[in-house]
């Protein structure tokens, strides 16, 4: 064989190559550069869909009923312990889809409070908090009662199917109901696949939901989120925010008017029932 014969074959065989492996890219090497949000602002924006990872929202057993403000976030009270307790956070979860991992490295937030002042730190863990957690910075002490930026430069690793879970935890605060709230949380960072990961969407919707016992069986996702109350008779309409997977609805009869009721329908009241 001539040598302008073996150089054609040769490069005939380099370009073949070239693009079986241009062909297989997408697959092998799928990356793109994720944005991961909880505006916290409303019933259906706690966080943004984002077909990279599934997220969720959940606050422990010590934290009271939580609401959210547009202006302050999540809210609610039940962070007055002298030290930290283990079971008054809020947490913030990341599930990468199957064939793929998460490479996070910053995470930011905005806190506030009711009034006074509380100590805050940050925890996450790929087990479920059951063996190993690590945390980010130090613990902070904040007085402020308008939101102001919290951020870490983080190295966070999951890949399916671990569960990122990210936990912010608070004491020390004046009274049972100071409020301690977080607004505008977000984690940045590189999503890796084994597919191009705008087919991934699928998968999440249709995967299952995960779910992680709290301390004494507790289920974060059963943590009530916002709530509606009808006062006057007659037909009334109620949109069920997106990823909602429970309500729960109380009726009281008529009757004359009775005291306050908490949130299990106990209290005064003429008459009335509750269902």
């Amino acid at each position: 064989m001539s040598s302008a014969s073996h150089f054609k074959h040769s490069l005939q065989r380099l370009l073949i190559l070239l693009l079986l492996l241009v062909s297989l890219s997408p697959v092998l090497h799928s990356q793109e550069s994720i944005a991961l949000s909880w505006p916290l602002t409303s019933p259906d924006r706690v966080y943004i869909a984002n077909s990279a990872a599934q997220t969720g929202f959940a606050a422990g057993g010590a934290a009271g009923r939580v609401v959210f403000d547009r202006t302050y976030g999540a809210t609610t009270g039940g962070w007055n312990t002298s030290e930290l307790n283990p079971d008054a956070f809020y947490e913030y979860r990341v599930i990468p889809p199957e064939g793929s991992h998460l490479e996070l490295d910053r995470l930011s937030l905005d806190l506030s409070l009711g009034g006074g002042g509380m100590n805050a730190a940050v925890y996450y863990s790929t087990d479920g908090f059951r063996n190993h957690r690590q945390e980010l910075g130090q613990p902070v002490f904040f007085y402020t009662t308008d939101p102001q930026p919290l951020s870490f430069n983080t190295a966070i690793t999951v890949s399916h199917p671990d569960t990122l879970l990210v936990r912010v935890y608070a004491w020390g605060a004046e009274g049972l109901n100071t409020e301690f709230n977080n607004r505008n949380v977000r984690m940045e960072g590189l999503a890796f696949g084994d597919r191009p990961l705008s087919e991934t969407t699928a998968i999440i919707e249709k995967g299952p939901l995960i779910k992680l016992p709290l301390p004494g069986g507790q289920e974060p996702f059963l943590a009530p989120l916002a709530d509606s109350m009808y006062t006057t008779p007659g037909l009334h309409t109620w949109t069920c925010p997106a990823d909602v997977t429970c309500i729960k609805v109380e009726c009281w009869g008529g009757g004359g008017r009775g005291g306050n009721r908490t949130s299990s329908g106990e209290g005064g009241g003429g008459g009335g029932g509750t269902s």
